[in-house]
This record gives C-alpha cells, sequence and structure tokens, in this order.
C-alpha cells in the first residue's frame, strides 16, 4: 500500500489506487523501480484501527442530501403512500440527524527506506517518475516516513438508528405494516452509508510526513 501514497507533499486527500506521484495505479512504476535497484523501500510499517464518530447532518452534508423517494421505493413503498412515507422519513431524520455515523479505517505509519529516495535522486529514473526526482530535487529532500489514515467503511450508530426508527414508527403506525416500516429503516441506513462510503471514496489522508534536507 505505501507505493499507493509515496512521493510528494500532499495536502489534500488522495483517493486509492493512485500511487507514486499521482500516476495511475497498474502498472506500478515505483514498485517496478524498487525492484530493479534491488531495494526493498518499506523498513517498518504499523496499523492501528480506527473509529472516527461524527454526526450525521455534518457527514450528509459534505455527501450530498438523501433521496427519501429512492430510499421508499427501494423499500417497495407503493405509489399511492409515497408522499406520506417520504414525508415520514424526512421527520425521522430530521429528528436523529444529530446522532453519530462512525467512520471505520486504519491509522498507518511507514518509515521508508533512504536508499530509496536516494536512487530516484542518483540514477535514471523512467520517465513517470520524473515529476517526483524533480520535487525532490528542488526541495533537496529525502521523505524517511509518512504517517496518515483512510476511512474504509462507514456505519450507522445504534443511537441513530434507534432515534430514526421511534419518529418512523410513530408517523407510519398504523398506515403500514412492521414489515413495511423494518423495510424503509433498513433501506435509509444502506442508503445513507453507501452515500457516505462514496464520497469518502476510500480516501488516503496524510498527516504527516517526515523529511531529512539535504544541504
Amino acid at each position: 500500500m505505501l507505493d499507493q501514497y509515496l512521493g510528494r507533499e500532499f495536502t489534500t486527500t488522495m483517493a486509492k489506487g493512485m500511487n507514486y506521484c499521482g500516476n495511475v495505479f497498474a502498472p506500478n512504476p515505483i514498485a517496478d523501480f524498487a525492484a530493479q535497484q534491488d531495494i526493498d523501500y518499506l523498513l517498518r510499517s504499523d496499523s492501528k484501527t480506527l473509529n472516527l464518530d461524527f454526526k450525521a447532518d455534518r457527514l450528509l452534508k459534505a455527501s450530498g442530501d438523501f433521496d427519501a423517494v429512492a430510499i421508499a421505493t427501494a423499500a417497495g413503498i407503493p405509489a399511492a403512500s409515497m408522499e406520506q412515507v417520504t414525508a415520514a422519513i424526512n421527520l425521522a431524520y430530521k429528528k436523529s440527524k444529530k446522532r453519530t455515523i462512525t467512520l471505520k479505517g486504519e491509522y498507518e505509519f511507514w518509515e521508508i527506506n533512504p536508499a530509496l529516495t536516494g536512487a530516484l535522486n542518483s540514477v535514471a529514473v523512467p520517465a513517470e517518475l520524473q515529476p517526483c526526482r524533480t520535487w525532490m530535487e528542488q526541495g533537496n529532500t529525502f521523505t524517511t516516513s509518512l504517517t496518515g489514515f483512510r476511512i474504509d467503511e462507514a456505519s450507522v450508530s445504534s443511537d441513530m438508528k434507534s432515534a430514526f426508527d421511534a419518529a418512523l414508527t410513530a408517523r407510519l403506525t398504523g398506515a403500514l405494516s412492521d414489515a413495511q416500516i423494518a423495510a424503509i429503516s433498513a433501506s435509509f441506513n444502506s442508503t445513507v452509508e453507501k452515500k457516505i462510503e462514496g464520497a469518502i471514496g476510500q480516501s488516503f489522508q496524510l498527516l504527516s510526513m517526515s523529511h531529512f534536507m539535504v544541504r
């Protein structure tokens, strides 16, 4: 995974599937280069499970509002009940939006073999790695370690589910069956989780980059 993120000082998220200096992943030029130079470029790595709780409205505001009609349709609600159900979904969300959604992922640390950046500075490199070499030459910099985190999954908290379900049930009891109400709830949870995961794009956020400056 290191080869996907190593190589320049990123200030924004970088989508998974990108590698050294943002080249398209596969083929992987940094892995090929390291192999050609007989360099094991990862000296040490560590990771820890990461769970971050955010209020639902904050995450959904960033990823875009959900479509209540689509949620109801996915739950199998007939057109005749659509207006009532979508109003109930929106009300239930309003009553639960200050509860949390958990983002799950990994905190990552990598220590990089200085031989890799040394080789990039001292030997001929393929054209796709030239921007990386130029960046290091201009900064007189060897990158020595990286820390960051990636988010892989979003999960609606049990607290939010309970608040949403209570409001939804209060609004729709007598109008729909328990099974229909449960289907709406499941559709809402799935839609929200997938929407947030899609907006995050399984990205990697660089937290720190250690440099050795060459004078």
